[in-house]
């Protein structure tokens, strides 16, 4: 395929309508799951009731409820109608996966890092569905993007990663993990072109100054999340690094939920075993060769494998699933460069 990389600006065109069309395809003929009822009942009540039920009933930040409730008051109170801004949300994301991608490598694996964000059945899922997890994996690429040029020295960027962030934060705690990506981005930017320390750490000081009061108001859901995992007989801590699980996890990163978690019951399943290789190859393959074959920068080589790692951190205090680990995108997106 040729790709006239003179003219960026079609080429977002292109993946815009791309990542758009899949993901409002079929949009109002999925079931709702469990999550989506809960939202469904959340945005049926008045603003101040839902933001008090969803303070006091889930552990997420409200952000995500109103942008469900504004999808209903458009489009009525159908499957369609509760996940259409959703929908619009998570497909905008491939603007920044594009900017991301040809900032840092050229402009033509920015268009291939773009079509398989576009096309990517995990994404897409995340784009049809009225819960939180679509909205925060669209917040993180869009902050990782704006952050990535306030960190080359832009004061509007600097502004709209605060604002950006802060959506973040009122979206999903493990947000924090997205702003910490953002940051590495920062250290991968040669010390020529990129601001002062002094000045960078502005920009997350100020967001844990904001999110101080939102850990404060939702304490007491953690608590009673840790009491129910530890009465299912979770385990937290370092010993989940040494299983399976984050393996399976980042094996699902294309596929999603189409991909089941590694388990003993794939064994009776030969064909979901080989489309699990097939699957974790294309995710080795495109994570990790452009650290090989000279693609990356010397900065981004030395340092960016640093955003593949830390989001695996969540293990610590809980089990993640591949829509907690979605900021793996961030990376993700970068290395996704073809030959």
């Amino acid at each position: 395929m040729q790709i006239n990389e003179n003219k960026p600006r079609n080429l977002i065109l292109l993946l815009s309508g791309l990542s758009l069309l899949t993901r409002l395809l079929f949009l109002g003929t999925k079931s709702l799951w469990i999550d989506e009822c809960l939202a469904w009942g959340a945005v049926r009540m008045d603003w101040l009731e839902m933001f008090s039920s969803v303070a006091s009933g889930t552990p997420h930040p409200p952000f995500a409820f109103a942008l469900m409730k504004f999808s209903t008051m458009l489009l009525g109170e159908s499957e369609f109608g509760l996940r259409f801004l959703i929908a619009i949300v998570v497909a905008s994301a491939v603007i920044p996966v594009f900017r991301l991608a040809a900032r840092r490598t050229t402009i033509r694996g920015g268009f291939w890092s773009g079509v398989v964000f576009a096309l990517s059945p995990f994404t897409v899922s995340l784009g049809q569905e009225a819960w939180v997890y679509g909205i925060n994996l669209a917040i993180t690429l869009w902050f990782a993007d704006v952050a990535d040029i306030a960190w080359r020295g832009s004061k509007k960027a600097l502004i709209g990663s605060l604002l950006i962030g802060t959506a973040g934060i009122l979206t999903q705690h493990i947000f924090l993990i997205s702003i910490a990506v953002s940051c590495i981005l920062y250290i991968t930017i040669s010390p020529e072109e990129r601001i002062p320390f002094k000045r960078f750490v502005i920009v997350p000081a100020l967001l844990a100054l904001f999110y101080t009061p939102v850990f404060l108001l939702f304490s007491s859901q953690f608590v009673a999340r840790s009491s129910r995992l530890a009465a299912a007989g979770v385990q937290n801590g370092f010993s989940k690094f040494f299983t399976l699980h984050p393996l399976s996890q980042l094996f699902r990163l294309l596929y999603g939920g189409v991909l089941p978690e590694i388990t003993g019951t794939l064994l009776d399943r030969p064909r979901m075993i080989l489309a699990y290789l097939g699957n974790a190859g294309v995710i080795l393959f495109l994570c990790f060769w452009p650290f090989f074959l000279r693609i990356l920068k010397p900065l981004d080589r030395k340092y960016l494998w640093l955003a593949l790692v830390l989001p695996f951190g969540l293990y610590i205090t809980g089990g993640p699933a591949i829509r907690q680990l979605s900021v793996l995108w961030v990376p993700f997106g970068i290395t996704s460069e073809f030959p």
